[in-house]
């Protein structure tokens, strides 16, 4: 009888303990579980903001150019200030295959410097810098900089989605102004100075001018790349001096071949006011010393 008795407490004993083990044992792993799970969720999220705010996250990675497309929008839209403008002069801004265009203002002042990037549509350098410049003025104070500063990342959408030069048209949009020199060229050939049929035949070509005209910049830099110099038109010697050497790029009045038909010519040559042709790196990690290059012309106090 005793026998028994203590054969059954000591089965009671095992018997909790064990549920006592099974009890911690699965709480560890639900503890150890969640808690890998929360880690995995961090690091996700960290390397997203990374990713998302970091300039090398939209250089190109693969061959679909549209998602290339989307994702240098979001590059330079993830601040939640927002400064695209209406443009209430004329019909909202699109390219030959409707794509949008979008275009920033920061400032309030008259005086107005206007930067462009992506009038080519295979060069990035140009588009990831005006994306750089674009957050960082959304940080910025308007009183911070004594110029009204607009800003169009992306002049040629359709040619950043198929990664040509060239509009959706076969047009060179730096072909296709009404210079005294403008001739139309060849469609299709291999150096892709196509100018169109005629001056202005090409929509993006007409939204530039028409920003230009109706807000009458004082200068204008255009962002390209790859040949590493800074290139001028017009009364643009002081400014172009001053940007080379914040970048430490030459200055070259001459790129080694003829130009026609060029936005450059029109706006610095024929009409006096002052162009700056920015030629960055194909790729580069020199973010920071372009970016203060151009902070310095747009008057940064």
């Amino acid at each position: 009888m005793k026998f028994t008795i203590v054969s059954g407490k000591i089965t009671n004993v095992i018997r909790k303990f064990s549920l006592n083990f099974s009890y911690f044992y699965n709480l560890k792993l639900i503890i150890l579980k969640k808690t890998i799970s929360l880690f995995t969720f961090l690091i996700i999220g960290f390397c997203s903001f990374a990713q998302s705010y970091s300039p090398d996250s939209v250089i190109k990675s693969s061959h679909n150019y549209a998602d290339t497309l989307l994702s240098y929008r979001n590059f330079y839209n993830n601040s939640t200030k927002s400064n695209t403008i209406s443009i209430q002069h004329s019909d909202t801004l699109s390219s030959e295959n409707g794509r949008n265009i979008d275009l920033y203002s920061f400032g309030k002042a008259d005086s107005c410097i206007f930067i462009i990037g992506g009038i080519h549509g295979n060069e990035p350098s140009g588009i990831e810098l005006a994306g750089i410049i674009i957050n960082y003025l959304k940080l910025s104070d308007d009183q911070k900089f004594k110029y009204k500063v607009l800003v169009m990342p992306i002049a040629n959408p359709d040619g950043v989605a198929l990664n040509t030069r060239q509009n959706a048209n076969g047009v060179d949009l730096n072909r296709n102004w009404d210079t005294k020199n403008f001739k139309e060229g060849k469609l299709n050939s291999k150096k892709g100075f196509y100018g169109g049929k005629m001056p202005f035949s090409e929509r993006e070509t007409r939204n530039i001018k028409s920003i230009i005209d109706f807000y009458k910049p004082f200068l204008i830099i255009t962002l390209h790349a790859p040949y590493q110099c800074i290139n001028y038109d017009g009364p643009a010697y002081s400014y172009a001096k001053l940007i080379s050497n914040l970048m430490k790029f030459p200055i070259k009045s001459d790129l080694g071949y003829k130009i026609y038909g060029s936005l450059g010519i029109y706006y610095g040559l024929e009409r006096n006011i002052p162009v700056v042709t920015v030629e960055l790196p194909a790729k580069t990690k020199q973010w920071e010393l372009y970016k203060l290059g151009l902070l310095k012309i747009l008057g940064s106090k």
